[in-house]
């Protein structure tokens, strides 16, 4: 083969390239579609029901994570899934090397991404966030459920504090933070 040739098949595989990465903005497209209906129907579910349900999710989540290249998407599957317990960064960073995050492509080290990242998603008012004894903590924004033709009007309340085992002091510091905003 000469250098005519190699072009040619380099100008090919160029294509090709360029072929699957439309094809995966638009499977990433989908995806996010899906996960919207996920997590807004599973509003709608018994206690019971949800738990089943989340349980089933969790590997698929996980799975989502590890393939994702993006940390600021692996981070925000991570506040979904964990919705709604309040989470430090360690604790992101735990469950990405959990679900095997490469953090070998960032220069600084996995914690100092993770915090970054973390306070980006709470700027963006993706997520909720909140200090507490100086370690700050962040939680996913629960979109408000709608009401439901199912429900007959009714909306589903969002789970208590002693339901999800949110500790007192993060939850006390995030409803005066709110509190505060409004004056």
């Amino acid at each position: 083969m000469d250098d005519a040739d190699y072009e040619k098949l380099l100008e090919k595989t160029i294509f090709k390239i360029s072929q699957l990465g439309v094809e995966k903005a638009q499977l990433e497209t989908e995806i996010a579609k899906h996960e919207q209906f996920f997590f807004a129907t599973l509003n709608i579910l018994s206690e019971a029901s949800r738990a089943r349900i989340e349980a089933k999710w969790l590997p698929v989540a996980l799975a989502l994570n590890a393939s994702t290249g993006s940390l600021t998407e692996a981070v925000r599957n991570v506040l979904r899934t964990c919705y709604p317990k309040w989470l430090t960064v360690a604790n992101v960073r735990d469950q990405l090397n959990f679900t095997g995050f490469d953090f070998s492509g960032y220069m600084s080290n996995p914690l100092a991404s993770v915090s970054t990242t973390l306070r980006r998603i709470a700027d963006s008012k993706e997520a909720d966030a909140v200090q507490t004894e100086g370690i700050m903590a962040y939680r996913w924004k629960q979109v408000p459920p709608k009401k439901n033709k199912i429900l007959r009007g009714r909306t589903v309340p969002p789970p208590s504090v002693a339901e999800v085992g949110t500790p007192q002091s993060i939850e006390n510091e995030y409803e005066r933070s709110i509190t505060e905003k409004k004056k």
